[in-house]
């Protein structure tokens, strides 16, 4: 009972979250609301929620990745790829060492095995946070996929690196030649297994529905299975759970454009799967502000033994780790830069610095660390790692939301120009296949000889060549519907034959990499609506 109420409370407390999100000004970012939320909760109840590290990694990573590499725009993924793989591979490890050997020389009392375990646990940006920071004033749009795709990358590198450091820590021992054949491995093993099992689930999904009738609920219910089956038999054979999940989610969004589901399906699981991660990332902001009164307290003893009294110099701890992190990235992106000899803005490099806002899968990172060794042993400082944890995450916020602003002010940007010629584009070939449905559509139809049929092909015939003389528009006006039942299905038949000749013109775009991600899926979506009112 005592874990309904709790669960109860939290979702309660998402509710009101959100509505002080639009009540409170823009200016303050959505994490820091949250996280105040939970500290709230955590002084009116006094005790802090009991944390199991591995359910919680496998309740809210999966999920989270998964959701994240699906909607990933991936034509700006892999154009940017090299200076992805440079945040996301490169970075980290710089990272991990760097701050590593920072944070042992700081704390003392923190072996470097375990300051190596949290400077990888920081590693992992958020791009979540990001958004809720820069909504009005928006970062460049190839800053933001790179941003994007490094995120959803070195989720996977700095768990994987976590993973290293912990088994140090164990072991009291590590090997260079072990640890690269195991992170081999690792990577191998979890791409493999969530390529495989994504694409091999989704084809009997497939095959199954085309034999018979889709059922949306259940198709709603596979795919929410993949990632924790994908992440599950990862870990099962040594693999990393998060590069398969993240595997799993990519080709899950090349199978969601290329065979389509019924409108119903795609309408109802968009759904779902934005209200899950809604709950999850705000679930998880307010988990740790409802945690943050608990780990201060611990941590506060555990200070004592670095020769400090005052707790304060906890705050100075965090303080320093994010001005590391801030001229980590700063120095690295510069070293690229400099070495790629590609010349960019001053301005754009320090963006990329100030960008590094750490959030959800830092928390969930941390949060995972084991109470107790594989050989009987308590983590060290464990506490206190999870503190500074939890303060470089508000702290990045703050700092995050008050520089980019003024870094970002009078920055001139061309976000939506690309998009917008791609979106004129493909609405002008999708209505032109649509006008020739209704042409053939007229010369074949059966029904051609009732008395309203050529008013009613030549309304919605209206519609479509509106269309062609509108760039930047969709005509929505709809034709008012006093017709007798005949000439309803006559013009749902329409309808639905038009919306046809539009999906198959939107879906060669993408295959032909004519159309990106984000635009077919708004194209998809606005016929997913229209088809959903003709069917229903």
């Amino acid at each position: 009972m005592i874990d309904l109420r709790v669960i109860l409370i939290f979702l309660a407390a998402i509710i009101v979250s959100s509505v002080c999100v639009r009540i409170l000004p823009k200016k303050i970012p959505s994490p820091l609301i949250q996280i105040s939320i939970g500290y709230i909760i955590a002084m009116a109840g006094g005790s802090g929620v009991k944390l199991d590290p591995n359910l919680f990694m496998f309740l809210f990573l999966p999920p989270l990745l998964f959701w994240d590499a699906w909607q990933i725009q991936k034509q700006g993924f892999f154009q940017n790829i090299r200076s992805i793989l440079s945040l996301a591979m490169g970075l980290v490890v710089f990272t991990v060492f760097g701050l590593g050997y920072l944070l042992h020389w700081l704390i003392p009392v923190i072996p470097l095995p375990a300051a190596f375990a949290l400077a990888a646990i920081l590693s992992p940006t958020d791009p979540v946070a990001i958004t809720a920071i820069t909504r009005n004033v928006p970062l460049p749009k190839r800053l933001m996929q790179i941003l994007e795709g490094e995120s959803l990358l070195n989720d996977a590198s700095g768990l994987v690196c976590m993973r290293f450091a912990i088994a140090a820590i164990a072991t009291s021992s590590f090997s260079l030649e072990y640890a690269v054949f195991d992170f081999s491995w690792l990577v191998v093993a979890g791409v493999v297994i969530g390529l495989s099992l994504s694409y091999v689930a989704n084809y009997l999904d497939y095959f199954v529905n085309k034999r018979l009738s889709e059922d949306s609920s259940s198709q709603i219910l596979f795919s929410l299975l993949i990632p924790f089956a994908a992440y599950f038999l990862a870990e099962k054979v040594g693999g990393s759970g998060v590069l398969a999940v993240v595997a799993a989610g990519i080709v899950m969004s090349r199978w969601e454009l290329s065979h389509l589901s019924k409108p119903t399906t795609q309408l109802r699981r968009n759904s779902v799967w934005k209200l899950i991660q809604f709950t999850l990332n705000t679930a998880m902001f307010i988990l740790l502000g409802e945690q943050l009164p608990a780990i201060f307290k611990q941590a506060s003893h555990v200070v004592e033994m670095t020769g400090h009294i005052n707790s304060d110099w906890l705050i100075i701890y965090s303080l320093l780790v994010v001005v590391a992190l801030i001229v980590i990235r700063f120095i690295w992106v510069g070293t690229i830069l400099l070495i790629g000899r590609k010349r960019q803005p001053i301005r754009i490099v320090v963006l990329t610095a100030l960008s590094g806002v750490r959030g959800s899968i830092t928390l969930a990172g941390v949060l995972s660390i084991p109470l107790v060794l594989s050989n009987g042993e308590e983590f060290p400082a464990r506490d206190l790692l999870i503190f500074i944890a939890a303060t470089v995450i508000i702290l990045s916020l703050l700092v995050a939301s008050v520089s980019l602003p003024f870094v970002l002010k009078g920055l001139k940007q061309n976000n939506g120009k690309e998009t917008t010629t791609q979106e004129w584009q493909a609405r002008e070939k999708a209505t032109a296949a649509a006008l020739n449905a209704i042409h053939s559509f007229k010369e074949t139809s059966k029904t051609a000889n009732s008395s309203d049929f050529n008013e009613i092909v030549d309304s919605i015939a209206v519609i479509y060549k509106n269309r062609l003389n509108n760039a930047k528009y969709l005509n929505t006006s709809q034709i008012e519907r006093e017709q007798a039942s005949i000439n309803l299905k006559i013009e749902r038949e329409i309808w639905l034959t038009t919306i046809l000749a539009e999906r198959q013109v939107i879906q060669y775009e993408v295959r032909n990499k004519r159309l990106t991600d984000d635009v077919a899926r708004a194209l998809l979506h606005e016929l997913d609506l229209l088809q959903e009112r003709w069917i229903s």
